[in-house]
């Protein structure tokens, strides 16, 4: 997969920025540079052709206000982590001591604990990484996990979910590794970062007017109020576990791994670059980047770059779930590995028997309703409302599936006066729906590969490198359809599902999962734990 059209124009743009901005470490924090298009809507900008109004000096103290609060606000949830992990008695796992470090070999897993998930259900299940754990002790590794606070800055919430983490096996945080003179160097990076910023903001300010050089001075402008001290945080956090690393890995004939979550957002790169920077003159530890999950080419941050690689801020080797993923013409080692969120997908449903019963007198596909699936971007929410709202009005028609992160409440007004709201697993609301429309979400390609039909909305003369269309070019028209009119759903939903009655279905429907999932076999996942950097070539 490439970035293509305009997509690419601002994608080329961003690596030639970052080739020099990233040799300031105070940059590689700054949430704009990560290419994430949601910062400073950089691609909507870059596409519309819009202009940033001329910032005053009311503005800019607002906006560097905004900055301090938030920031201030993220080194207190810092602090406050610290000394409740130390109140926990929640000791730095033995595995990466020095003295502890011959027995064997060490994997890192780097993975989200979604802080409000745990607290609420008291336990904590691996929603990222799954597998990885059990096969790591199979294959003879020692696996430990460093988990990214994520989700909530609520000290409640934090409590509670770090009470949790700390009775759950071998496992550390950030705040572990941070040290008192850690957080005054955060503190200096407060300070430091406004100016870095407004360095690079000079030196695009010439940019000429519709290039995707103006369009990123805009978005940095914008996007100033940003949180950074997330990534620096993580940055110096991966500083002191290189250092540690690197001492283990003199009393091993192989150098120690970390399995990470691999978005190649600013968490991703800061983690890297603090990683590397302790590893100059020692044992490098071998870092696998775990892109297992579906996205679209209008998320620009997740296609390689070259340039990022040559400054160290890309792992040895990425796996990526399916064929579709890899990039074209990149010097970087890309693998494809088992799409381990997405073991669902190649194992048989299991419905409840009394379930099942009434799903067997079901006529046929008519009677059950089209299942709405919302994703967490709220325009492309507003977007699927709107469309099946007509075909809402009459009851039973229409059932919504949110977001885990969004609330239904929020879109009241698009909705029916007593909406039929879904919170089963996708796979159970799907044998009960008659198709899937939906827009911004990798659920509508696993629903393909389910054997449903699914609708991508889309607007009326919407740019193509806009939208965030998770779906392959491969089945379009056969396995899925795009809509922009609530008058096209109905006859684009009747044409998928003749198609699936037709000798040509089963075939569609499997090579369209052979281009985006691999099964996640224990032979698979002990393969991706095997994986190493690309061979020299001579």
């Amino acid at each position: 997969m490439q970035p293509t059209g305009k997509l690419r124009e601002l994608f080329q743009a961003y690596s030639r920025i970052n080739g020099t901005a990233f040799r300031n470490p105070h940059l590689v924090c700054c949430p704009t540079l990560s290419k994430a298009p949601n910062y400073g809507n950089v691609v909507r900008r870059f596409v519309e052709g819009s202009v940033l109004p001329p910032m005053n000096a009311t503005a800019w103290t607002r906006l560097w206000l905004r900055y301090a609060a938030t920031n201030l606000g993220h080194l207190l949830f810092l602090l406050a982590a610290k000394v409740w992990v130390g109140l926990l008695g929640w000791a730095m796992p033995k595995a990466l001591l020095k003295k502890h470090g011959a027995q064997r070999l060490l994997l890192v897993i780097d993975t989200f604990a979604l802080l409000p998930q745990i607290a609420r259900e008291k336990r904590y299940q691996e929603m990222y990484l799954t597998g990885v754990w059990e096969a790591a002790h199979a294959a003879g590794y020692t696996p430990v996990r460093l988990f990214r606070l994520y989700g909530s800055r609520s000290p409640r919430v934090l409590w509670q979910a770090l009470a949790v983490l700390s009775q759950s096996g071998a496992g550390l945080t950030e705040v572990h590794l941070l040290r008192l003179r850690d957080f005054a160097a955060l503190v200096w990076h407060l300070c430091v970062y406004p100016f870095a910023l407004c360095g690079l903001i000079r030196s695009l300010r010439n940019s000429p007017p519709g290039t995707p050089e103006q369009a990123i001075h805009d978005a940095l402008i914008a996007s100033a109020g940003q949180c950074v001290l997330v990534g620096e945080a993580y940055r110096l956090a991966a500083f002191r576990l290189g250092g540690l690393l690197a001492r283990v890995g003199k009393n091993q004939a192989t150098a120690p791994k970390v399995l990470s979550w691999y978005e190649n957002q600013t968490l991703n790169k800061a983690f890297l670059y603090g990683l590397r920077s302790a590893q100059q003159h020692g044992p490098r530890t071998i870092v696998i980047g775990a892109q297992l999950f579906t996205w679209p080419a209008a998320l620009l941050n997740n296609h390689a770059d070259d340039t990022e690689a040559a400054l160290g801020l890309a792992p040895d080797v990425v796996a990526v779930t399916g064929p579709e993923f890899l990039p074209e013409g990149s010097c970087q080692h890309y693998v494809v590995g088992p799409a381990l969120r997405y073991r669902h997908l190649f194992m048989p449903l299991a419905v409840p028997a009394k379930e099942g019963a009434a799903r067997a007198t079901a006529e046929t596909d008519d009677e059950k309703p089209l299942l709405a699936l919302l994703s967490y971007h709220p325009e492309e929410t507003r977007r699927v409302l709107e469309l099946v709202r007509p075909l809402a009005a009459s009851p039973g028609k229409v059932a919504y599936k949110f977001h885990p992160a969004t609330k239904a409440a929020d879109y009241a007004g698009l909705l029916p006066p007593a909406p039929s709201l879904v919170t089963t697993p996708l796979a159970e609301a799907l044998a009960g729906a008659s198709g899937v429309i939906g827009a911004g979400s990798g659920a509508l390609a696993e629903a393909v590969s389910l054997g449903c039909p699914v609708l991508a909305a889309r607007t009326p003369g919407e740019d193509a490198d806009m939208g965030l269309n998770y779906l392959p070019n491969f089945g379009e028209g056969k396995l899925w359809a795009t809509v922009e009119t609530p008058e096209a759903v109905a006859p684009a939903l009747a044409e998928l599902r003749t198609f699936q009655h037709s000798h040509e279905y089963a075939a569609a429907k499997a090579a369209f999962t052979a281009l985006l999932f691999t099964e996640p076999t224990p032979q698979s996942i002990k393969a991706l734990l095997a994986l190493g950097p690309a061979p020299t070539r001579p």
